[in-house]
């Protein structure tokens, strides 16, 4: 049995902010969010099974008026907490809590420069961010930098690393912007084309040779790193990009769903009516995709080097395609792109 190293807990989808990017489309509270003590049980749970990790998300997971007492339960069960906040709402009170806890990092969007950044999160919020930061660092409290690589920000790329540099952040995530959720709307103004994914590949190399002291991750696509990166992929059995893939993860949404792909809920339970130990063990979508064979995956995908680091995205190949095992419609070697950076 595939054991359940960390979770994604979605603790609201309410939200503050009405990102263009937003593959959520968070915004109102749900009617039928899971209550404190559900949250509390289910930690209890989650820890008598051996998870060691916590991601806590939203919407924005600091407008839940419960959320000082939900990061102390955290606190006390020892987990190691990841915290995905869009920077508006931190304060001394939070970061305070924050430095007592052992904070893998706190995870602060910055979607370019000023203008690139406020374009797509409204006016107002660059400056919130980096105030954030400034906070956060102030603690000692690891952040990283998750920035969604548009046509608006590609070319801010270098310039964006050297001010996080200078900020002393921790790592730097650079994920291309996917049109799902409420950013089907702004394909045209914000999704890269091939040409802009092959510049994408060498801003992040040079940005990897150029700031050492950034921990640089580039998404779920491994030709960013380049071929000298993955020499000896295919010694791994399955994917490790992918938590669906890799097999040791899941997210629990804020009604108490439990999915194992982030992009696409693909409903393998309910907390709310089955232990989150049943829905893991038991459940027919986890098997499936515990099956799930990466010598069976077709087109560019079944033939790429990088299938057993990234194996591709399988949500969107299911997605656009209808066919979990289809090529990854997003990945610039699907239409013959960046041949150069094949092992």
């Amino acid at each position: 049995m595939c054991e359940l190293n960390s979770v994604t807990l979605v603790v609201t989808n309410e939200c503050n902010l009405r990102c263009k990017h937003c593959y959520v489309d968070a915004g109102r509270k749900l009617g039928n969010e899971l209550s404190l003590g559900e949250i509390k049980d289910l930690l209890k749970q989650l820890y008598s099974m051996g998870v060691m990790q916590l991601d806590i998300t939203g919407g924005e997971p600091l407008l839940r008026p419960d959320i000082e007492a939900i990061l102390e339960a955290i606190r006390e069960m020892g987990f190691v907490v990841t915290l995905l906040t869009n920077g508006a709402m931190l304060n001394e009170e939070i970061v305070e809590i924050l430095s007592c806890m052992d904070i893998k990092f706190v995870q602060i969007p910055l979607e370019g420069l000023q203008e690139s950044h406020e374009f797509i999160r409204g006016e107002g919020t660059f400056e919130r961010c980096l105030d954030s930061i400034k906070l956060l660092k102030s603690k000692n409290i690891p952040v990283q930098v998750r920035t969604s690589v548009t046509k608006r920000s590609l070319s801010e790329l270098e310039d964006l690393a050297k001010l996080l540099a200078e900020l002393k952040v921790d790592s730097f995530l650079l994920a291309e912007f996917i049109p799902v959720g409420r950013g089907m709307a702004w394909e045209k103004d914000l999704l890269l084309n091939d040409e802009e994914k092959a510049v994408f590949q060498e801003t992040y190399v040079r940005i990897k040779e150029a700031y050492p002291e950034l921990s640089l991750r580039g998404g779920p696509y491994g030709y960013l790193e380049g071929q000298k990166d993955f020499v000896g992929a295919n010694e791994f059995r399955r994917s490790i990009m992918c938590g669906l893939l890799r097999g040791d993860w899941c997210q629990i949404m804020p009604d108490g769903t439990v999915t194992p792909c982030d992009l696409i809920i693909f409903r393998a339970g309910n907390i709310r009516t089955q232990s989150i130990q049943e829905i893991w063990n038991n459940s027919p979508v986890f098997k499936t995709f515990r099956e799930f064979d990466l010598e069976k995956l077709k087109g560019s995908c079944g033939s790429c080097a990088y299938k057993r680091i990234c194996g591709g995205c399988r949500a969107l190949a299911f997605l656009f395609n209808g066919d979990f095992y289809a090529e990854d419609p997003m990945c610039v070697r699907a239409r013959g792109g960046l041949r150069h950076a094949a092992v």
